[in-house]
C-alpha cells in the first residue's frame, strides 16, 4: 500500500512467532517503525499520567501487583488497566500464552471493544494481529498451531467494526491495507473483500483527498488481483478529482 499505513505492530519483536509475524508487513514493503501501536500506548501512557506512577518492567508485574494483567485479561472492566495490560504484553512477549503469539493483546482488545465499541482502531488492530496470527501458523503451523483459521477470524473482527464504523472513512482503509497483505502475499480470494473496504472507505470519504486515496487503494488492489479493467477505471476516477495526480497518471499510461 503506497498512499496510507495501517496503525499497527511496532517496537522490539523478540519471540520467533513475532518476528514471522511481522515477515508479511516487511515483503510488503511496510516499515515496521511506522506502524505504532498508537491507541494502545496512548492510552497507556493516559492512564498512567492520571492514575498512577510510572510502572515497573514488564517482567515485575505478577498477580497482586497494582495492575494483575492475567485477571484484567480474564474479566477486566476497566478500560485504562485493559490498555496498559496490552502495554505491557507488547513489551513482554515472553509473558505471553504461547510466547510471541499476541494472543493476550487479542483478547484485551475484545475486552475494550465490548466496552467502547466507538474505539474504530481497536477493531483494525485486532485483525492486524490476528493476521499476524495466521501468517505464524502459515510459516510453521506445528509450533505456531494457535494462528489457525485466524485469517478468518480477522475477517470477522472487520465485520464486527463495521456494525459502528460504517461511515468511518480511516476505519475502512485501515480494514482494506490489513487484507490487503493476506490477499496479495497469500490468499487471492481475499480481494474482492478488500475491495469492499476500499468501496466503503470511499462511499465514507469526505474531502476529496480522502476520496483519492481510497481510490488509489482500490485501484492497486484490483491492479494486484490482476483486474486491470477494473483498476483502469478507479484510476481515471482519481483523475477526475485530482487531474494531476502523477500515481494515477501513471497507471492510466501503463494499463490502457
Amino acid at each position: 500500500m503506497r498512499t496510507h499505513k495501517i496503525r499497527c505492530c511496532a517496537g522490539p519483536l523478540i519471540a520467533s512467532s513475532a518476528l514471522l509475524m511481522a515477515a508479511a508487513a516487511m515483503a510488503a514493503g511496510f516499515n515496521l517503525d511506522s506502524l505504532p501501536l498508537s491507541g494502545i500506548k496512548d492510552s497507556a501512557a493516559a492512564y498512567r499520567s492520571a492514575a498512577a506512577p510510572e510502572p515497573p518492567a514488564p517482567e515485575a508485574w505478577r498477580p497482586g501487583s497494582p495492575v494483575d494483567c492475567a485477571a484484567v485479561t480474564e474479566h477486566g472492566t476497566d478500560l485504562g488497566q485493559i490498555y496498559l495490560c496490552m502495554d505491557i504484553y507488547w513489551h513482554g512477549e515472553q509473558q505471553d500464552n504461547p510466547p510471541g503469539s499476541y494472543t493476550n493483546i487479542i483478547r484485551l482488545l475484545d475486552r475494550a471493544e465490548e466496552l467502547d465499541p466507538s474505539q474504530w482502531d481497536n477493531f483494525t488492530t485486532a485483525a492486524w494481529l490476528l493476521y499476524s496470527q495466521w501468517v505464524a501458523w502459515h510459516q510453521d503451523p506445528v509450533h505456531n498451531y494457535y494462528g489457525k483459521d485466524k485469517d478468518q477470524a480477522a475477517e470477522r473482527e472487520i465485520m464486527k467494526g463495521r456494525r459502528t464504523h460504517m461511515r468511518n472513512f480511516t476505519f475502512h482503509l485501515d480494514s482494506g491495507a490489513v487484507m490487503e497483505l493476506m490477499a496479495e502475499n497469500y490468499l487471492p480470494a481475499y480481494f474482492p473483500f478488500v475491495q469492499d473496504c476500499f468501496k466503503l472507505a470511499y462511499k465514507a470519504a469526505g474531502a476529496d483527498g480522502e476520496k483519492v486515496r481510497a481510490l488509489l487503494n482500490l485501484g492497486d488492489s484490483y491492479r494486484h488481483s490482476g483486474d486491470k479493467r477494473r483498476a483502469l477505471k478507479a484510476y481515471k476516477k482519481v483523475l477526475k478529482i485530482d487531474p494531476s495526480n502523477q500515481t494515477a497518471q501513471q497507471y492510466v499510461s501503463q494499463l490502457e
